[in-house]
């Protein structure tokens, strides 16, 4: 039996589906934004620009000034689509100027898939950091939705956390996606004099534990039933 050549159109299908990845993966690659804000204007830096500082795909990384504000290695990364996880750190944010500002940094990604075939999740929120100086505070925000900083789905609210000193917290709320959804992640930070600011915000978002649990009843008892009828029928004959 002889293997017969690829034909003409079957090679150039074949290359046109190999294009269509190919963008679709730089696409996705640059679907992570870093968007950084003040009265010293906008800063937005997506996966893979000139700009970003951090060479991997699904990382970016800003280093500069803004306005008051010199920002040293905020960086964002984010999983797979499959791996729904987001995390964004600032090692460090040096306020100088002498009246008071607000730092609004945000990441963003989208196209992360629902997995394990239920349509509800639960959103898990953590932020940890430090704040130098007395009338600074942040103000951290995570939400989910469809696209780039969109929050249709669910929102968690962190509160305000003044300085000086460390701060941490961590919080989850449930919410409902059979479709791809995109995870934003924002915190502002306000200064009235010099000071510092260093954090590390990690969202996760996993299967609902209680539908978990639902589905294991479920298949146990499919797994009782048939035992549960030939006991019945024993005890009637």
């Amino acid at each position: 039996m002889k293997l017969r050549k690829p034909r003409g159109l079957a090679i150039a299908l074949a290359m046109a589906v190999s294009v269509i990845l190919t963008l679709s993966l730089i696409s996705a690659a640059h679907a992570l934004t870093l968007r950084l804000s003040g009265y010293g204007g906008t800063t937005t830096l997506s996966d893979g620009d000139p700009g970003d500082s951090c060479p991997l795909a699904g990382c970016v990384t800003f280093n500069g000034p803004l306005g008051d504000f010199i920002v040293n290695v905020t960086t964002g990364l984010s999983g797979s689509p499959s791996t729904a996880t987001l995390q964004l750190s600032s090692l460090n944010v040096l306020f100088t100027g002498p009246n008071p500002d607000t730092l609004l940094i945000e990441l963003t990604d989208i196209g992360f898939l629902p997995s394990g075939g239920f349509s509800t999740r639960e959103l898990v929120s953590t932020i940890a950091g430090f704040l130098s100086a007395s009338g600074s505070s942040a103000t951290p925000t995570q939400c989910v939705g469809v696209g780039t900083f969109d929050c249709s789905f669910a929102t968690i609210a962190h509160g305000t956390f003044p300085g000086p000193g460390a701060y941490t917290d961590t919080r989850s709320t449930l919410f409902s996606s059979g479709t791809p959804f995109s995870i934003t992640e924002t915190v502002a930070l306000a200064f009235t004099g010099s000071g510092t600011s260093s954090l590390t915000f990690v969202s996760t978002v996993v299967p609902q534990p209680r539908a978990l649990l639902l589905l294991g009843l479920g298949l146990a008892g499919l797994w009782a039933l048939p035992m549960l009828r030939a006991s019945r029928r024993g005890r009637d004959d």
